[in-house]
């Protein structure tokens, strides 16, 4: 199956209808199965106080509220986080709303629109002042001096995430072992569940919808909507 999935990328890449294999990353399982569940609050809670003590812990937190399967959080770019205030109405007082358009294609079309919970919103303000990247969660570079020195940033491959940042972070933690940065995504997705809301608005933040939101398209409701599925998550 990995054989013939790279093949078929390769072909793609050599016809310029994609720009990289990612059939490299596929995973046939080797008689193993693959746990997806999501994260317990307890060992989400362990990530969350990481912050601040593990490089890159932050990341994972941000994966488990914006519902991005990780390779889309890695992509993400600064200038795709947008902020916008809703006036003021008779029903509503004025709000100001965060949200990213990634503008990678999905099952959901393209520039699915997420909107950042009020949880996660200093750890994504803060990356946004991070100098010399245009990435919001990129891949800090060291020399390899024996006091390795921060030489800048650059994009990190899914690949490395899981097996250098995810992984060894897990471990470190004491979370059970066979969890994978896709779990973060589960993870959104059964707080989604018990998130005030519709259906809707649920299954367009998840991105399993035919439903197309691109920022031209929203109207003020829809973004109050949103806000509120996703400050209600817990």
């Amino acid at each position: 199956m990995k054989t013939v999935a790279g093949l078929l990328w390769k072909f793609a890449c050599d016809k310029n209808l994609a720009d990289r294999n990612i059939a490299e990353n596929l995973f046939t399982g080797h008689g193993k199965s693959i746990q997806r569940e999501p994260l317990t609050p307890q060992e989400e809670k362990r990530i969350r106080d990481a912050i601040g003590h593990e490089r890159y812990a932050e990341y994972i937190y941000c994966l488990c509220y914006l519902g991005y399967r990780p390779g889309e959080l890695l992509e993400l770019r600064k200038d795709q986080v947008y902020f916008e205030l809703l006036p003021a109405d008779d029903e509503h007082d004025e709000i100001p709303v965060w949200f990213c358009v990634n503008g990678k294609k999905t099952d959901a079309g393209k520039d699915r629109l997420v909107v950042i919970p009020e949880e996660i919103l200093p750890y994504i303000i803060d990356r946004l002042y991070v100098p010399g990247t245009d990435l919001v969660f990129p891949q800090y570079t060291f020399n390899r001096k024996s006091i390795p020195q921060f030489t800048g940033f650059k994009p990190m491959a899914h690949e490395y995430f899981n097996k250098h940042v995810f992984q060894p972070m897990m471990k470190r933690l004491g979370i059970a072992e066979g969890k994978t940065p896709y779990c973060a995504r589960h993870t959104y997705a059964d707080k989604l569940k018990g998130a005030d809301g519709t259906d809707k608005s649920k299954a367009a933040l998840i991105g399993h919808s035919d439903y197309m939101f691109t920022k031209s398209h929203y109207q003020s409701v829809d973004l109050r909507e949103l806000l509120e599925v996703v400050n209600s998550m817990k």
